[in-house]
């Protein structure tokens, strides 16, 4: 989008806003949908997670409070070290943010001495140099939020799978 913005005519240019251009260009409705989707799946998490919590109290309450006990403490050790990754990815972000905004607020706004000295191939590879390092900061971001997740739910399906097992064979002897 930013390639097309920079190549237009500057008719076409004057007929938008730039506040038009940089809100499409920064992506805002996925932003919303996505805020939206983690919402959601949160909920079913939680849903899940306390059914799961009470059939296993049910079953057999001892074991199910040391395999909590074992979860949160994973939960605790893994939160710790992923956080200050977190934290500092952040900060890259906000930084990276800003500039994509600066970048995206020059072009639009001196679009017409863009155009005069044929500048958008100098524009378009300063708008790259700030959205990959930025694109994958998220993406890193976005990998250290779901890791820790999916770790512990194998470790919750092996706790659980062992839970039964034991279970099977002390109720035959």
């Amino acid at each position: 989008k930013f390639k097309k913005n920079l190549y237009q005519s500057y008719a076409e240019f004057t007929a938008k806003s730039s506040s038009k251009i940089i809100s499409l260009l920064r992506d805002r409705i996925p932003n919303s949908t996505s805020a939206i989707n983690a919402i959601l799946k949160l909920i079913s998490s939680i849903i899940l997670a306390l059914s799961i919590i009470i059939a296993l109290v049910l079953i057999n309450y001892k074991i199910t409070f040391l395999i909590l006990l074992c979860l949160l403490l994973y939960y605790f050790l893994i939160s710790r070290k992923v956080k200050n990754i977190l934290t500092r990815n952040s900060k890259n972000i906000a930084n990276l943010e800003i500039d994509n905004i600066r970048i995206i607020q020059e072009s639009s706004g001196g679009f017409r001495d863009i155009i005069i000295n044929n500048n958008q191939k100098l524009y378009q590879h300063i708008f790259k140099e700030i959205q990959v390092p930025l694109n994958l900061k998220k993406a890193n971001s976005e990998f250290l939020i779901a890791f820790p997740r999916f770790i512990m739910e194998a470790f919750t399906i092996i706790v659980i799978a062992s839970f039964g097992f034991y279970l099977s064979r002390t109720s035959n002897d």
